[in-house]
């Protein structure tokens, strides 16, 4: 059978896994379907160990929303997730209620909808192991889950963890003229508001969770890893990008999207700008259309996504905007982000929840 792959994460799990769970699983030709319940609507996921995480197909996705198992509030926005071929196919994402698996709930869950109506129900082995051991006895068709992990206390806003001083007076980031605007080609790296108000740094899966829950502003490395830092800068949740203290230093400041559009048209327009952008190394192949011509040096700092998993280093680059709503966002509460890609030369114009978290280009005022 050919292994599509889908991906998505988790955001904000609470467990209640106390004890060995066994959970008979039904033999279908060459995979093994596993019973789960999604918001109570009882389906059968396919428990394929080739697989990282788990997808749902638009046919299970319109019924459920028919039948009231979702609601137009649960649907947050587009993503891309990778395939068993390596493209990356859209997805619209969507927040999950309570997912049940042998009796223990795991509770909203954000998660891809495939844009085709016959893609398979993936649970993969990411997933699985957020329970605690998970192991398979395929003499008598059995999923066993071990002792899983529950969620920790929500973040202080007033955490002051690895803060450095106020970012009034930065002048040493690199910069390039592109047409009119003038841009840093590097990502941001402050911890700090221009007014020197900290940003919290959230590094837990929880913390991240609970700053998006809560609407504080928050920062992270990719993976918390210092060395990712050094070389990517921070990722910073949309409540950073949006937040009228400003983030950027004295005479920059985080881009409206009108600006992003500035750029790309004077790059040759959405579909050849990214390539245009990008930088020539450290993006994995085939880092289509590459060549940095405009000198804006984009880097492939991948993202997190609200729950707090970590995804597509090497492979993916976003800037968030200041712009939310309009036109263009499926929310008005969402926030527009330019988004580039290590196998397409474009830059799109996407639009994301603020518990994402993305890097930030300033643009000089």
């Amino acid at each position: 059978m050919k292994k599509i792959l889908f991906l998505f994460s988790f955001f904000g799990c609470l467990f209640w896994v106390n004890a060995q769970t066994i959970i008979k699983m039904e033999k279908s030709g060459e995979v093994y379907k596993v019973p789960c319940k999604i918001n109570g609507l009882g389906l059968k996921f396919i428990f394929d160990t080739g697989a990282s995480d788990v997808s749902l197909s638009l046919t299970e996705a319109l019924f459920m929303l028919k039948n009231d198992y979702l609601s137009e509030k649960d649907f947050i926005g587009t993503e891309y997730y990778r395939i068993a071929n390596g493209d990356l196919q859209e997805g619209t994402t969507v927040n999950l209620k309570c997912i049940e698996v042998g009796g223990q709930k795991i509770y909203n869950v954000q998660a891809s909808i495939s844009h085709t109506s016959d893609a398979p129900l993936l649970l993969g082995q990411s997933a699985l192991q957020r329970f605690g051991k998970v192991s398979i006895d395929y003499a008598t068709n059995t999923l066993s889950l071990g002792v899983g992990r529950s969620n920790g206390s929500a973040p202080k806003a007033t955490s002051t963890s690895n803060v450095s001083k106020n970012n009034t007076g930065v002048t040493d980031y690199k910069r390039i003229k592109i047409g009119t605007q003038e841009w840093m080609t590097e990502n941001l790296n402050v911890s700090t508001f221009r007014n020197g108000d900290p940003i919290l740094e959230a590094k837990t899966d929880e913390e991240w969770l609970r700053a998006a829950e809560n609407g504080i502003p928050a920062w992270c490395y990719y993976e918390n890893d210092l060395t990712n830092g050094k070389k990517y800068g921070k990722l910073y949740n949309g409540y950073v990008a949006v937040n009228s203290l400003n983030v950027c230093p004295t005479g920059w400041h985080v881009p409206g999207y009108d600006e992003f559009i500035q750029l790309t048209d004077y790059l040759g327009g959405e579909m050849l700008a990214g390539g245009k952008m990008k930088l020539v190394n450290l993006w994995s192949s085939p880092n289509t259309g590459a060549d940095n011509a405009s000198g804006f040096a984009a880097l492939p700092a991948g993202f997190r996504y609200s729950g707090g998993y970590f995804g597509y280093l090497g492979e993916i680059g976003r800037f968030w905007s200041t712009t939310e709503g309009g036109p263009y966002a499926r929310s008005s509460t969402n926030v527009l982000f330019l988004n580039l890609k290590y196998n397409f030369s474009s830059a799109e114009r996407q639009d994301s929840y603020k518990g994402f978290g993305f890097p930030i280009r300033c643009v000089k005022d």
